[in-house]
């Protein structure tokens, strides 16, 4: 298996449960292409590129082919037979190293859109992949949404959908531990690192105009900080609407269930996503999600029900589960008057808030997507 990283993301964190689940019927071999100080748990010590990750467009390309040669030379010398990556930049590994195996490719976010946000390295990638996907074996979408986007922007139609899998038993069980931190009152909590993905400004905005019917409520982000700045940008619009006292920033939690299990809501505010995680994990907690209708997000949170058959532009939608609200279009914002977008998650935060949940139906819809569904699933793949 192929990962970006070892700790400290979503497809990290969904390697990690693949990898611990998968059967013994197979030797497993675990390439990292980055170091990292932490590391979540694998069935099998990690084999980790150890360089130095260069700057600027050359250094970034030498690193694309010592990953290659590093994955070609761990498949030769171990005589593999299937290789799984997992996300883009291990996809075009993975393809670009031309191994004579099965591969499998994984793909966990609308890649378009996060390609677009990539500049010209998104660029380069996008073709590349248009290029090189169609002669994956298989490729797998982690979603509906993501399927759809990924047959339309690849060209392909070999895609099979398989959702994240979770260990739905240990997350109720580690909800059940003390906090780490603990939070006075009521709070909503939003759960991810602090990125550009994750369009936290489009939160804190929303939560300051929340804030005037709940004068009580706080909000809490948990996840580490990305290099992009983005932390800086977001301090100053808390300030901008003087909520010092009521957002707080805890950075990466090593156990942040029993903070999810006591928040009154998740927020997702995502630009774009693939299946997020967390959004399982809170209903696995009893708490429900109001979120942007990015990536298979709505799949999650509505169930059978499409919001590409309801209008958005009209009014959000509504779940025993929580609310899906039009998708924000990606501009960073600070100080001006919320948008159409903001304003309705706003609403949707403020009628979940104001409904009476029944926790044991959203862990009933988070079972759904246990792990066990998703590996009997991959290993249809692998052995077919």
């Amino acid at each position: 298996m192929i990962i970006p990283k070892l700790y400290n993301g979503g497809i990290e964190k969904v390697a990690s449960v693949f990898s611990l689940n998968l059967c013994d019927d197979y030797d497993q071999y675990i390439y990292s292409i980055m170091n990292q100080d932490e590391s979540y748990d694998f069935a099998v010590k990690p084999i980790i590129l150890e360089r130095r990750v260069a700057s600027g467009y050359l250094g970034k390309l030498l690193n694309f082919f010592y990953r290659i040669k590093l994955l070609r030379d761990i498949v030769h010398q171990e005589d593999i037979d299937v290789v799984i990556s997992f996300g883009e930049r291990c996809n075009l590994i993975n393809m670009i190293s031309f191994i004579k195996v099965k591969r499998i490719l994984t793909i966990h976010s609308v890649i378009s859109v996060e390609n677009k946000s990539k500049g010209f390295l998104g660029f380069v990638g996008g073709c590349i992949a248009r290029t090189t996907y169609s002669n994956a074996e298989e490729v797998v979408a982690v979603s509906g949404v993501v399927k759809d986007e990924a047959e339309k922007y690849l060209g392909i139609s070999n895609i099979s959908k398989i959702y994240n899998g979770h260990e739905i038993d240990s997350i109720i069980e580690l909800g059940n531990f003390e906090a780490d931190y603990k939070i006075e009152g009521d709070y909503i909590v939003a759960v991810g690192r602090i990125t550009y993905a994750k369009g936290y400004w489009h939160l804190i905005r929303c939560f300051s105009k929340l804030k005037l019917t709940n004068p009580n409520l706080k909000l809490v982000i948990v996840g580490g900080v990305e290099l992009d700045g983005r932390l800086e940008d977001l301090k100053e619009i808390v300030s901008h609407f003087k909520l010092e006292s009521e957002v707080q920033f805890l950075g990466q939690v090593n156990n942040p269930y029993p903070i999810i299990k006591n928040a009154k809501l998740l927020a997702l505010t995502s630009i774009y996503e693939g299946l997020p995680g967390v959004a399982i994990e809170s209903l696995s907690l009893g708490t429900p999600v109001v979120s942007t209708n990015s990536g298979g997000t709505a799949e999650i949170v509505l169930g059978d029900v499409s919001c590409n058959e309801i209008n958005l532009e009209s009014e959000f939608c509504k779940s025993d589960f929580g609310c899906i609200t039009k998708t924000f279009k990606g501009d960073f914002l600070k100080f001006e008057e919320l948008t159409f977008e903001e304003q309705q998650f706003c609403d949707a935060m403020q009628f979940q808030l104001d409904v009476d949940v029944k926790g044991d139906n959203l862990k009933t819809r988070a079972l759904e997507f246990a792990i066990e569904n998703a590996i009997a699933k991959y290993r249809d793949l692998i052995e077919k």
